[in-house]
């Protein structure tokens, strides 16, 4: 119900009616002059404020003009009867005496705010917990929710999430009970909060979205924030007095922005003392080649057997057999399953056929097509689904390796030539590999860049190579068009392994056994003339030391370093020269002599 004040032309007459007033209509349809409607809501106590609302009324007509907010009502009273003040609109409002009644629209700050984004934010957080880091970064202060219940859920989620504590809605129940919130949080019943918590659970089938959701209501805070700070700003500059003294006030009210255009400056850093760090030995997807945990690349011009690469190692682990490189001790691919997002060859006519003439379980291998969500079916996006991604992992239980083929075609809207972009996709799917344990593979392509080093051809920004902790460079044999040769570019976890060759062979990798010492730019011809000239001295010094035949090994590797010529770059001089490395001799006897050929 609420107290209808009409404002007549001789007094002031309080009347209390069920008069309808919505925001463009009357119901009655009075003659032109200003109705003050005080509005309470039902259920308000007697002494709660009230609101002034003001409307022009054309006669014979139900439209609004126009509405105004007074605040309370408290002035109203010291009206004497048939003293009204003098009432002046202008394009701010409506002024009686010295009360100013505001466009009421700029008050209204309701607008800005989604109802269904925050139910969804909230019951992402409930039926996923893994996402609650995620929304702390993009949403970490509860105030940025519109809806006390939201509120007030959020920070009893959080307190869970840093207790660590499972998560599900049986605990924050629990947890909102025992802070004596679960009967506010929706009405006066622990009934009702018990029932809106399952309604915002089941306002949200899959978690994948919750950074748009965050982003939904981080937008309308700040749309609310600014709407208010907009409308304070006015009011000051309205306000009759000297200008210069509704400056520092006015700043005032725009300092207030920055507690929502940086959510995060209140935030404090997470820190760990390394002393509680425990050590972990490096796990190995391929020894000393792809590491568990963590990401890896590869790249090469298309066309040159990369996915070939990648389904000999899915099939190797689906199966368990051993690397090409065998002879090291316990190189064996770990029995398991491997997940991988193709996006450039089809699955029956490609992958499968692929998969079967390589020998692989195909069982064990599971290709993702997309990710199904409340918003319908959608291509995969690593900056969206890895949540998804994740679920795969943990429902096939034995996964080994997520292999993704090229990395470029599932970052959705990132720019992939933008450092920061890139370095935001690619730390999701780090974190699932180490979170995991998973081996991630990706595959890519290089740029045309011909004369830059290969660290830097890798196709988009220079992050790919920077987020991997493994490089390889698959590139064709320029003195054999069918021979391949997978070669290093980066390892940031052991000594840089050797180069392997194979060919591709009616279906099979036919890998050699023998390792080769390649460096990626030599076999893509880019050549540093500085190192080259230094490795030319060191092959004419090689080619006159062993001219008058045979020397020791260890005698030729004394020399170089009087010399100062590193061991690496011996070991290139004596490949190109072709040098002999023959033993004489058993055991600790043994003696190796180089020779020229």
């Amino acid at each position: 119900m609420s107290s209808i004040v009409t404002l007549s032309k001789r007094t002031l007459v309080p009347t209390l009616a069920f008069q309808k007033w919505s925001r463009h209509s009357l119901t009655s349809k009075p003659l032109s002059h200003c109705w003050l409607v005080l509005s309470k809501r039902q259920g308000c106590s007697a002494s709660a404020p009230v609101t002034w609302r003001a409307c022009t009324v054309r006669a014979g007509s139900d439209r609004c003009q126009s509405r105004w907010d007074a605040g309370n009502s408290g002035g109203l009273q010291n009206w004497p009867s048939g003293s009204r003040p003098a009432a002046r609109q202008d394009k701010n409002g409506l002024q009686f005496g010295n009360a100013r009644m505001q466009n009421i629209d700029n008050f209204d700050t309701s607008k800005f705010f989604s109802r269904e984004a925050e139910a969804a934010l909230v019951g992402s957080m409930i039926i996923n917990p893994d996402c609650v880091p995620k929304v702390l970064s993009l949403l970490p202060r509860s105030d940025l929710f519109y809806l006390p219940e939201n509120q007030t859920i959020f920070e009893a989620l959080v307190k869970l999430h840093f207790a660590k504590t499972p998560i599900d809605p049986i605990l924050l129940r629990d947890e909102l009970k025992k802070e004596g919130k679960l009967d506010k949080l929706k009405g006066t019943s622990e009934e009702e909060g018990v029932l809106y918590i399952g309604e915002v659970v089941e306002s949200v089938t899959s978690s994948a979205l919750v950074d748009y959701y965050a982003k939904i209501v981080l937008k309308e805070a700040k749309s609310r924030k600014l709407w208010s700070a907009a409308e304070q700003i006015r009011q000051v500059a309205n306000e009759s007095g000297d200008p210069d003294e509704k400056i520092p006030e006015i700043q005032r009210i725009a300092m207030s922005l920055d507690t929502v255009s940086n959510v995060q400056g209140d935030c404090q850093p997470v820190c760990i003392n390394l002393a509680d760090v425990t050590p972990r030995p490096i796990e190995w997807l391929w020894f000393e080649r792809f590491p568990k945990a963590m990401l890896s690349l590869i790249i090469g011009d298309p066309g040159l057997g990369k996915s070939w690469l990648t389904l000999d190692m899915a099939a190797r682990i689906s199966t368990g057999r051993p690397w090409p490189d065998s002879p090291v001790p316990g190189n064996i691919a770990p029995l398991g399953s491997v997940v991988i997002l193709t996006a450039e060859d089809h699955l029956e006519f490609t992958v499968r056929p692929r998969l079967d003439k390589l020998g692989a379980h195909a069982a064990k291998i599971i290709a993702i097509k997309g990710v199904r969500s409340a918003a319908g079916d959608e291509y995969f996006d690593v900056t969206k689904h890895v949540p998804a991604l994740e679920n795969a992992i943990v429902k096939c239980k034995d996964v080994q390796a997520v292999i993704v083929d090229p990395i470029t075609a599932y970052l959705g809207n990132t720019d992939s030539h933008k450092n920061a972009e890139v370095r935001a996709a690619l730390a999701l799917l780090s974190d699932l590999a180490e979170k995991r344990s998973v081996a991630v593979v990706c595959v890519s392509h290089l740029n045309k860049a011909q004369t830059t080093k290969v660290i830097y051809r890798t196709m988009g920004s220079v992050a790919f190579n920077a987020a991997a902790r493994a490089v390889w460079l698959l590139a064709i044999d320029k003195d054999d068009e069918k021979r391949r040769l997978l070669v290093p570019v980066k390892m940031n976890l052991c000594e840089e392994q050797s180069s392997l060759a194979f060919r591709i062979v009616d279906g099979h990798l036919d890998f050699e056994t023998k390792p080769l010492l390649l460096r990626a730019d030599e076999v893509l011809g880019i050549e540093n003339t500085e190192e080259r000239t230094v490795r030319d001295d060191a092959k004419e010094w090689l080619r006159d030391l062993l001219s008058d035949g045979r020397v020791r090994s260890t005698e030729v590797m004394e020399l170089a370093d009087r010399e100062k010529i590193a061991k690496r770059t011996l070991d290139r001089a004596k490949n190109e020269l072709g040098v002999r490395s023959e033993a004489e001799g058993f055991g600790k006897d043994k003696i190796w002599w180089w020779s020229m050929p």
